[in-house]
């Protein structure tokens, strides 16, 4: 199947599912210089319970800290002496091991991720050290007001789900947690069946996957499987506001509606309307805020998009004097866009960046390797990048305002804030 679209030479993907379980893509892109090879463990934070909190993060850590074969610095020594990049992430839906090499460097890609997912060993003495690192992680978020504020944020939008709760996870869970505890959860829930191993750049699928089997054909297959919780949403729509007082010289706040899923039918105006709002200095809320009256040094809007829920929200600083002004500003955008009052001429040329931002993210092969694997997760098949771009220009300016409509609803509305303020100065900005 041809996804590259007009994004270049056309590319083609493969899938194959391996007798144990793990889904292989493939990406081949005939001109790239490097090969990317992400391990997409279907397992983030959604899916720890309280007393777990932070435990999928802390893996993630741990797994970079020595194998049976390999200590921690052989694995930053094997992957330097290419050149390559080694690192990993973990989101609220799944965690990712990845390795960016040249062509020629493929199976020493594919030994360390399969070491590292197979063979760690949550050596004590590392364990310990890196205990030490993520709880640090997790206090620089309390010197981080920006960062603050947005985990405020998501605790009242989801007062009763693991989304409320920051991926790092709980300074008193981390702290506390065994060594038995992490590897039990790791040797039950990192199974093959939870496991994309997506690859773009020089990489054709007839050879990849023999070299695949070579290294991860002794992955048993046949481990427990957990799925998230529902989400649990209050009963009833409700407005929440929190705010904080802290000494500092700014006031952060971080507010919004609940949006929509990455397979809505509606995603692409939803991320149109995202973009129209604060998606750059050219969006309505920069220019309105920043530019014209220097309300604020940064102002953004931004979505988070999840299986079965979403986030539309909006992000600022100001000083604690300027706040109702910044919130009124803010309340006329979503009003007039919800009104209608969003012109061809804007619509254009917000499908246009997103046209190019989204062309641009593929020049790399750890762009496409990424996209392979979403597009498995969310839709069972990477989404052509012509279908994509479809979906965009299909938008049209009633469909943004409806979205705007269906999204900014009074009564489902969360604010957080940091700062020198009260709670009472804080309102529902929009009607």
């Amino acid at each position: 199947m041809a996804i590259g679209g007009s994004a270049g030479s056309p590319s083609v993907y493969e899938k194959e599912v391996l007798e144990n379980g793990i889904r292989l893509l493939t990406e081949n892109v005939p001109n790239s210089p490097s090969v990317t090879i992400g391990a997409w463990v279907l397992m983030g934070s959604r899916v720890e319970k309280e007393e777990e909190s932070g435990i999928v993060h802390f893996i993630e850590h741990l797994l970079f800290k020595g194998t049976q074969k390999r200590s921690a610095f052989d694995l930053a020594r094997d992957i330097d002496g290419v050149g390559g990049v080694l690192n990993g992430f973990t989101g609220e839906e799944f965690t990712c091991f990845y390795v960016k090499v040249l062509p020629e460097h493929i199976d020493l890609a594919l030994d360390l991720l399969s070491d590292m997912l197979i063979h760690s060993t949550f050596n004590p003495e590392e364990l310990e050290r890196e205990r030490e690192v993520v709880l640090r992680e997790i206090k620089m978020v309390e010197d981080s007001p920006d960062e603050l504020v947005h985990d405020l944020f998501f605790e009242i939008l989801f007062p009763e789900d693991p989304l409320g709760r920051p991926v790092v996870g709980s300074e008193k869970v981390i702290a506390g947690i065994s060594r038995d505890r992490i590897v039990r959860f790791w040797e039950n829930y990192y199974q093959p069946p939870r496991i994309i191993l997506a690859a773009a750049g020089q990489v054709e699928m007839r050879t990849f996957k023999d070299r695949v089997n070579r290294y991860f054909s002794t992955f048993p297959g046949d481990r427990i499987s957990r799925e998230p919780d529902p989400i649990r949403l209050s009963e009833k729509p409700s407005i929440r506001i929190k705010s904080i007082h802290k000494p500092l010289e700014e006031v952060y706040l971080c507010m919004g509606n609940l949006g929509y899923s990455m397979t809505h039918p509606h995603r692409y105006a939803f991320q149109v309307l995202n973009v129209y709002l604060g998606g750059g200095m050219s969006s309505r809320l920069f220019q309105e805020i920043r530019e014209k009256r220097g309300l604020a040094y940064s102002i953004y809007s931004f979505t988070n998009a999840f299986l079965d829920t979403g986030i539309l929200g909006i992000g600022l600083s100001t000083s604690p004097g300027q706040v109702r002004e910044c919130l009124e500003l803010i309340g006329k955008e979503i009003n007039l866009v919800k009104d209608g009052e969003i012109s061809e001429e804007d619509l254009h040329r917000v499908k246009e960046q997103i046209r190019g931002n989204l062309l641009l993210s593929l020049e790399g092969s750890d762009g496409r390797m990424a996209r392979l694997a979403r597009g498995e997760f969310y839709f069972g098949k990477p989404v052509a990048i012509s279908e994509v771009l479809e979906g965009f220009t299909r938008v049209t300016r009633e469909e943004v305002s409806q979205v705007a409509r269906d999204i900014f609803k009074v009564d489902n509305f969360s604010l957080a804030a940091l700062g020198k303020l009260e709670q009472e100065e804080l309102f529902v900005p929009f009607q």
